[in-house]
């Protein structure tokens, strides 16, 4: 027969769950308000693959034309190299040198320095570097972390138009159409044909006009400008003027002029042959088993892939209409991922709804309480997602893990409440004070049950690097929905316990008094076992 509360002056004695249970109302409202604060929340939530990261480390690209490996690694990489290795916390340099290119990873100590004070550095030393590497170097940082890579891809490819054709398409139709998109914040397009115009002089028709390399080049690369001119002035409207001299074939380049000798203009045309063709292909695509151009979207740090996947698919459906003979074909797509880990989620809280709704009936055979636990699951899922925002968390592959972990222990608190409130309701009373004496008497039990579960996934918070940064989410997450089960349990599942439970006939379940018989003569066994143990020498054990 259970313990009712003691009595002090004829009164109920006062604790901290009496008081709360006397303040159903405002609980109710507290809890549908954090459940709606949740729902909103998980709408605004980043979905990406991995947590949003920030790790101290840098890379620096520099590229200049087909220059060879050895040459990027002596006049490039090796004075970047230099002048970052003097900067404020760096801790390791790794260079990787290329045909055309030089790739720079720079480290830094994340105790000195940290990610935005990283980048910051490199970029001003990269910019006082300039100077010092070959001309036309251009020089490229950003930091290392998971929006390197891109959200989603694409390939295109057609029957009609050529590599070249494709290529500028991608570049100048399909790029400009995606950069304004909300979460997009890069859109390189590879492989293809580029174009471009080859000028084959001709020595001797340069020595005979006194006409040198220089003066060649520079006559091409100064007519193909647009220059302003003057502006026209029409009613309260002023336009400007430009005067054009690009060039957009071979015939254009062939009639700029070098040089005048005795009033003939002499020409490109008259110098040099101008064809057109394709540059040298540096990277191929292969969509299908047919050639094409590839098209990598990338993600604005923080961005949801699933909304930024989703608004460049609502773009690109309507570049395919206009274009109907370019063919679009996603091989990669990151919200996808996303998606599906979402998607198990749901999945795992509903399969655990109606096992835990099972083994509930199975042993208490009592609806009113087994719909009470279950109650608890979606509940703490939504306050979660509430507490998940303010701690600056989304949805992705360690927060949405810690949350399917977290999906048994969440129902586990409310299974101890509503069991134990079951046997003092069962006994013969049901009013507030034996309730609060059955959550009474397992308070303590589940306070600390909970506390060292979220004590054995707290070093993984205070990991360090990057294995820290991923399972730092994954431990906020579960600590999260743990603390939130625990206050539900002891605080809501009373209450609805109080309003909605109602036990006419306690109904035994058959195969756990079958349990119960057997169980009970074992253990008195093994009690007597360990009393007889405990009597015998130690020098006698051994």
């Amino acid at each position: 027969m259970p313990n009712y509360p003691s009595q002090q002056n004829g009164q109920p004695r006062r604790s901290p769950i009496r008081t709360l249970l006397s303040q159903w109302r405002a609980l109710y409202a507290i809890v549908v308000l954090l459940c709606i604060w949740g729902i909103i929340a998980v709408g605004q939530l980043p979905q990406q693959v991995f947590p949003t990261l920030s790790f101290s480390r840098v890379l620096v690209v520099a590229e200049n034309g087909d220059l060879a490996p050895s040459l990027v690694q002596s006049s490039i990489a090796k004075p970047l190299e230099e002048q970052l290795a003097a900067a404020l916390g760096v801790k390791q340099i790794v260079t990787n040198s290329t045909q055309g290119a030089a790739a720079i990873s720079v480290t830094f100590d994340p105790k000195v320095t940290d990610a935005n004070t990283a980048l910051q550095r490199v970029s001003a030393i990269v910019a006082s570097a300039q100077g010092q590497l070959p001309k036309d170097t251009q020089v490229s940082t950003q930091q290392v972390d998971p929006s390197l890579f891109p959200v989603i891809g694409y390939g295109l490819t057609s029957s009609r138009r050529d590599q070249m054709a494709l290529r500028e398409f991608g570049q100048y139709t399909v790029r400009p159409q995606l950069l304004g998109l909300r979460g997009v914040a890069a859109v390189n397009v590879l492989a293809g044909a580029v174009r471009e115009y080859l000028v084959s002089v001709d020595p001797r028709r340069l020595a005979a006009h006194g006409i040198t390399v220089d003066q060649l080049t520079t006559a091409i690369a100064s007519t193909n400008t647009v220059t302003s001119v003057g502006h026209s002035d029409n009613h309260y409207v002023r336009s400007t003027l430009l005067a054009s001299g690009q060039a957009h074939s071979a015939e254009n380049i062939a009639r700029i002029v070098v040089s005048t000798q005795g009033g003939t203009p002499i020409t490109v045309g008259a110098l040099a042959v101008v064809v057109e063709t394709a540059a040298p292909q540096m990277s191929a695509g292969s969509i299908d088993g047919k050639t094409g151009v590839v098209v990598n979207v990338f993600a604005q740090r923080g961005a949801g892939f699933v909304d930024v996947a989703n608004v460049v698919q609502s773009a690109l459906d309507e570049v395919a209409k206009a274009n109907a003979d370019v063919a679009f074909t996603r091989f990669w797509n990151q919200g996808e991922l996303v998606a599906a880990a979402i998607s198990s989620l749901r999945e795992a809280i509903l399969i655990g709804l109606v096992f835990s709704i099972i083994v509930l009936y199975f042993f208490l055979r009592n609806w009113s309480s087994t719909l009470v636990a279950a109650l608890v699951i979606p509940i703490t899922i939504a306050m979660t997602f509430g507490f998940m925002a303010m701690f600056s968390q989304g949805l992705n592959l360690m927060t949405l893990g810690g949350l399917a972990i977290g999906v048994g222990l969440i129902i586990d608190d409310a299974i101890v409440v509503v069991e134990n409130v079951f046997r003092h309701v069962a006994g013969g009373r049901s009013d507030r004070d034996t309730i609060a004496a059955a959550v009474e008497e397992i308070a303590v039990p589940m306070i600390t049950s909970t506390v060292t579960t979220i004590v054995v996934f707290a070093p993984l918070a205070l990991l360090s690097g990057v294995a820290g940064a991923f399972f730092r989410a994954l431990a906020t997450t579960l600590a999260i929905a743990l603390v939130m089960s625990l206050v539900l349990a002891l605080i809501f599942t009373p209450n609805i316990v109080m309003q909605f439970l109602r036990v006419k006939k306690e109904r035994h379940n058959p195969v756990v008094v079958w349990a119960e018989r057997r169980y009970e003569p074992l253990l008195r066994w093994s009690a007597g076992a360990a009393r007889s143990c405990s009597g015998v020498p130690l020098r006698s054990l051994c």
